[in-house]
C-alpha cells in the first residue's frame, strides 16, 4: 500500500444505520487490540459502536499500521506478542491486517466519527484499559481525544450493578469491533435493567397492584392464582420478563408498603 492510499484512511471505518431511539445516542463503546497490557502499548486495531437503552447504532473499525505505533513511541510487549500467537486464526487475521492505516490517520478518523455521531460518553471494559490506551496514543501523536475526561465510563461497574455478564458467543473474541458490540449489548441491557429498577421503586402500591391484576388477566390466571396475591404474581412477571432483573426487589417493595394481597 503506498503512502497516499494510507493517508486517506477512507477504508478505516464503516457506519451502520442507527437504531431508532426516543433520545439520541451519546454513549460509545470502545475496544482496542494491542501489543501490550498498559497505556502506551502499540495498538493493532480500534473498534467502537454507539449504543443506548434502545440498542446499538453506528459502528467504527480500523486496523492500525504497527510501524506507525512504534514510530510514535508506543511499545511492544514480547509476552503479549506470544499471547497473540496462541489466539485463533480469525482473531489474529483481524488484528494483523495488510490494509492497516497509520496511527495518526486512524485517530483522526475516529475523532471525526465520534464528533459526527455527537457522542459524549466513551465506555470501555474496565476503567484502566481501552480509553487510557487511546488517550496515550493521542498524546504520543500530539493530538487530543475527542471526549472530556469526566465523561469516561466503565462497563464493569455497570454490569455489577445490573447483575449481568458479557455474552461473547457471537462474533470473534479479540476482534475489536466484535468485542465492542458484545460489550455494548450487555451495557444496553444493563441500562434497561437499572432504568426498570428505578421505575419500579417510584411506583405507588396502588399502581403496582393494578399492574399485577392486569398481568393476571393477560395470563388468564385461575382463581387459585388470583387468590395467591397479585403482588406475588407481579414480582414473578417482572423477573420473568426481564424488566427488572431482580424480582426480589419488587417483592421487598410490595412487602414494605403492603401492596400485596
Amino acid at each position: 500500500m503506498n503512502s497516499s492510499t494510507q493517508e486517506t484512511g477512507a477504508h478505516a471505518h464503516q457506519v451502520a444505520e442507527a437504531v431508532p431511539a426516543a433520545t439520541p445516542m451519546i454513549d460509545v463503546m470502545i475496544d482496542t487490540e494491542t501489543l501490550g497490557t498498559v497505556p502506551g502499548s502499540a495498538i493493532l486495531s480500534v473498534g467502537a459502536v454507539m449504543f443506548g437503552p434502545a440498542g446499538l447504532g453506528a459502528e467504527f473499525y480500523a486496523p492500525v499500521l504497527l510501524a506507525s505505533c512504534t514510530d510514535a513511541g508506543l511499545v511492544i510487549d514480547p509476552v503479549t506478542v506470544a499471547w497473540w500467537m496462541k489466539q485463533g486464526d480469525e482473531a489474529r487475521a483481524a488484528a494483523f491486517r495488510s490494509d492497516a492505516a497509520p496511527l495518526r490517520v486512524v485517530l483522526k478518523d475516529f475523532s471525526d466519527w465520534f464528533l459526527e455521531q455527537r457522542a459524549r460518553k466513551p465506555w470501555c471494559h474496565g476503567a484502566t484499559f481501552d480509553v487510557p490506551v487511546m488517550e496515550a496514543a493521542y498524546r504520543a501523536c500530539g493530538m487530543a481525544p475527542p471526549w472530556d475526561f469526566w465523561n469516561v465510563r466503565d462497563t464493569r461497574t455497570l454490569y455489577d450493578l445490573a447483575g449481568l455478564k458479557v455474552d461473547r458467543s457471537e462474533g470473534t473474541h479479540h476482534n475489536a469491533l466484535d468485542d465492542a458490540i458484545a460489550q455494548a449489548k450487555a451495557a444496553a441491557q444493563a441500562m434497561r435493567v437499572l432504568r426498570a429498577r428505578g421505575d419500579a421503586s417510584t411506583m405507588t402500591p396502588e399502581l403496582l397492584t393494578e399492574i399485577a391484576l392486569a398481568f393476571c388477566e393477560e395470563a388468564e390466571a385461575d382463581a387459585e392464582i388470583r387468590a395467591g396475591g397479585p403482588g406475588r404474581l407481579l414480582a414473578f412477571d417482572y423477573f420473568k420478563r426481564g424488566w427488572l432483573g431482580n424480582g426480589g426487589a419488587v417483592n421487598a417493595r410490595l412487602a414494605g408498603e403492603g401492596a400485596a394481597a
